[in-house]
């Protein structure tokens, strides 16, 4: 059929046609985006306990379909099955812990001072929420926004990466079935040139948009064009530092897990390694072994631990970026000959580990996303420090030691969102996320997350009398 008018998606584990759907016609999209305008006064007047229980009930049936939701994922995106499933398990942890704090978050803020006033700053929903999401983690990347927009008392329009449009309709669909007011949350397939299009509408008042290194330039374009109110998720070239007082049996499984789950498709994944120089050799070969026990076959397999990547055009990215770091002087750590699934027309990449780099190589300053990784010597902790920061993109970054205090101190150095001390590639709901420079605007989870999702509305409310104000004003706004 035509692609100019159908959603199509190819599985990355064999090019079958996996997902076909025709793209919204103008009046679908229009009627949606109405409904949604039209849904958001009485879904803003539901009691907070009411959408929470809500929520409860759609991420519990959810759950009860873990294993068709693992299914889709392996085949839309190429995630080794056994990984697949922990997608649905973390993303209702994550969403679990956001309801948990959702009243705090949201609770109007009293401001103590003069008796004969009442004042208080209060978090009013901004209206209509477009959640514009990528396909590398299709549910977590909802989990971060999805829930503090809908508690906030906004409606929310997904669009899901094309090649995993099933998370959207599937989410929607466990949300109907427990209740969710019509038109609270709704879905579209649609275009580019479509997604532009509601960027620019006035009925859509936010955007929260989640995007895999020149995925979609488009849609950041049309969102500095358009000087909409957003919150950006974008790429990153994240480091992890391995101290001279390293645990390396810990740490080599640690980073290199960083590195390569997901086949390195993530936005906070370790693509840039730096080493004490006394442990430079001792990484080297702690690292070969460790990439060598990767099974890289059909995700659908048990035996798989490496998937392919989402597509062709994101494995021919990170092919080129070897290709062009070999042909400036690194080494490969790894003979590709090692794993023999890996085709050069297919999305099947060998996992490669580069030496010999230099910090101006593109492979050190542009996101890879994908199973490539650099390790770097380096003499102190200041030198570390000057590499790590020389980067364009600043979503988080892995120390691995045993000094806490170190940690600390070069932590307050480092330009990024993230510090992790003997961990990488970890988001925890109760932080803020966000990333710094070129790796995102805004933040997401924690209860900055839901600031992000509101206004800030003020209240001056002063008697006509000038008498003292009735106490039980002043409890009703604390509580």
């Amino acid at each position: 059929m035509d692609q100019d008018i159908h959603l199509t998606t190819y599985s990355p584990i064999d090019n079958s046609l996996y997902v076909e759907r025709p793209f919204a016609e103008p009046r679908q999209i229009t009627a949606i985006v109405d409904r949604l305008h039209n849904a958001q006064q009485g879904w803003r007047s539901l009691a907070l306990p009411e959408k929470i229980q809500l929520c409860i009930a759609a991420l519990t049936r959810l759950q009860s379909q873990q294993h068709e939701i693992a299914e889709e994922i392996c085949w839309q995106i190429g995630r080794p099955i056994t990984h697949a499933g922990e997608e649905i398990r973390t993303f209702t942890e994550r969403c679990s812990y956001l309801l948990q704090i959702a009243e705090e978050s949201l609770a109007p803020l009293p401001i103590s001072g003069d008796t004969a006033l009442i004042r208080y700053i209060k978090r009013v929903p901004l209206g209509t929420v477009l959640i514009i999401s990528g396909c590398h983690y299709p549910y977590l990347n909802l989990a971060n926004t999805l829930i503090p927009a809908l508690l906030a008392g906004n409606t929310v329009l997904l669009c899901h990466s094309h090649q995993a449009p099933l998370c959207a309709e599937r989410l929607v669909a466990a949300f109907k079935e427990e209740g969710i007011p019509d038109g609270v949350l709704e879905y579209l397939h649609i275009t580019t040139d479509q997604t532009c299009e509601l960027i620019a509408s006035n009925q859509i008042d936010y955007v929260c948009y989640t995007d895999q290194y020149g995925a979609n330039p488009a849609i950041s374009q049309q969102l500095v064009a358009s000087a909409k109110p957003c919150y950006l998720e974008l790429s990153g070239k994240d480091p992890a530092y391995i101290r001279h007082d390293a645990d390396l049996n810990y740490t080599v499984p640690q980073v290199m897990d960083g590195a390569f789950y997901n086949a390195g498709q993530s936005n906070c994944a370790v693509e840039r390694i730096y080493v004490h120089h006394t442990l430079y050799k001792a990484v080297q070969e702690k690292v070969s072994r460790w990439v060598k026990q990767l099974v890289l076959d059909r995700p659908d397999l048990p035996e798989t631990t490496l998937g392919p990547l989402v597509n062709q055009t994101a494995a021919n990215h990170v092919r080129n970026q070897l290709k062009l770091a070999l042909k400036q002087g690194a080494t490969p750590l790894i003979d590709p000959n090692h794993f023999q699934n890996a085709a050069p027309h297919s999305p099947y990449v060998a996992p490669q580990v580069l030496t010999n780099v230099q910090q101006s190589m593109a492979i050190m300053q542009q996101p890879t996303q994908g199973p490539l990784v650099t390790i770097t010597p380096v003499n102190y902790d200041a030198e570390a420090i000057a590499l790590m920061n020389d980067c364009q993109f600043g979503c988080s970054a892995g120390i691995f030691t045993e000094d806490i205090e170190s940690v600390e101190l070069i932590g307050e150095r480092l330009n990024t969102g993230t510090i992790y001390m003997n961990r990488c590639d970890l988001v925890d709901p109760a932080l803020s996320w966000r990333g710094c420079k070129q790796s995102g605007i805004g933040s997401s989870l924690s209860r900055t997350g839901f600031d992000q999702l509101t206004r800030p509305k003020s209240f001056y409310l002063q008697a006509a009398s000038g008498s003292k104000t009735s106490g039980h004003w002043m409890l009703k706004v604390a509580n």
